[in-house]
C-alpha cells in the first residue's frame, strides 16, 4: 500500500496517517425457536447379535515413567525389599529376646523342674504306705462294724444252736430271746434304742469308709497330675533347646 508524503520547508517528509478500513459489523441472529418434538415410540432393550462384539478396552501401558523416572517395577522391587529388612529386623529382634530370656531364666526353670521331680518321687514313695495303712484302716472299721453290730443285736442270732450255748426249752431244741408284743413304738423299747444306735453307727463307719477311698482316690489324682506337669515341663525344655539349634543354624 503507498504512503503519500508530504513535502515539507526544509526538505524532510512528512508522512500522513492512512484513513482506516471499515470492517464489516456481524449482526446476531435471533436464536432459532425449539419446537417440540413428537413422541416417539419406547423401543424395548436392544438385543445384541451373535455376530456384535463388545468393545475390548484398551489395556494401560505399566512402562510409563514416573516422577522419579523410575519404573513401576522398580518401585515394587524397592518396596519388597525395605519389607524384607522390616522383617529380618524384627526376626532379629525375637530371636535376640527370646536368647536372653532363655540364657537368663533357663537355669533356674531347671532348678525348679529337679525340685518338682524330687518332690514327685517322694510322694510316689509314700503312696504305697499311705494306701497301705488306709487299707488297715478300712479293714478295722469294718472288724468294729461287725463286731458292734453282734453286740448290739444280741436278739437276732445271740443262741443260734445249742451247743454255742444256746438257751434249750424243756423239749430240748434251742431257744431265742424274744422282744416283747407292742413295746417299742414309741421309743420307750431299750433295745429299739439300741438297735437305733446301732444303725447310726453302722451309718457313721460307712461314711468313714467312703471318705478314706476319696482320700486315696484323690492321692493318686495328686500324683497323676504332678507326672503330668513334670513331663510337660520336660516336653517344653526340649522343644526350646530345638528351637534354638533351628536359629543356630540360621545364623
Amino acid at each position: 500500500m503507498d504512503i503519500p508524503f508530504m513535502q515539507v520547508g526544509g526538505g524532510g517528509a512528512l508522512a500522513l496517517p492512512t484513513p482506516r478500513r471499515s470492517l464489516p459489523v456481524q449482526q446476531r441472529s435471533p436464536p432459532p425457536v425449539q419446537r417440540p418434538s413428537p413422541p416417539q415410540p419406547v423401543a424395548g432393550p436392544s438385543r445384541l447379535s451373535l455376530h456384535q462384539r463388545r468393545p475390548i478396552p484398551k489395556v494401560q501401558s505399566f512402562q510409563n515413567p514416573t516422577q522419579d523416572n523410575t519404573l513401576p517395577l522398580q518401585q515394587e522391587i524397592d518396596r519388597l525389599t525395605a519389607a524384607c529388612e522390616e522383617h529380618e529386623r524384627k526376626i532379629r529382634s525375637i530371636r535376640g529376646s527370646i536368647e536372653h530370656r532363655l540364657f537368663v531364666e533357663l537355669p533356674a526353670l531347671l532348678g525348679r523342674l529337679l525340685e518338682r521331680d524330687d518332690d514327685a518321687e517322694v510322694c510316689a514313695s509314700t503312696v504305697p504306705p499311705m494306701r497301705q495303712k488306709l487299707s488297715e484302716i478300712v479293714a478295722a472299721r469294718t472288724k468294729d462294724l461287725e463286731t458292734m453290730r453282734e453286740r448290739t443285736a444280741p436278739w437276732q442270732t445271740l443262741f443260734a444252736e445249742a451247743d454255742k450255748g444256746g438257751i434249750l426249752e424243756g423239749d430240748g431244741k434251742t431257744g431265742h430271746i424274744e422282744r416283747v408284743p407292742g413295746i417299742g413304738k414309741d421309743g420307750s423299747d431299750g433295745l429299739a434304742r439300741i438297735e437305733w444306735w446301732a444303725d447310726e453307727t453302722e451309718m457313721l463307719l460307712n461314711a468313714e469308709i467312703i471318705r478314706l477311698k476319696a482320700e486315696v482316690a484323690s492321692k493318686s489324682t495328686t500324683s497323676r497330675r504332678i507326672w503330668g506337669t513334670v513331663v510337660g515341663s520336660l516336653s517344653t525344655v526340649f522343644l526350646v533347646i530345638m528351637v534354638l539349634v533351628i536359629l543356630a543354624q540360621f545364623r
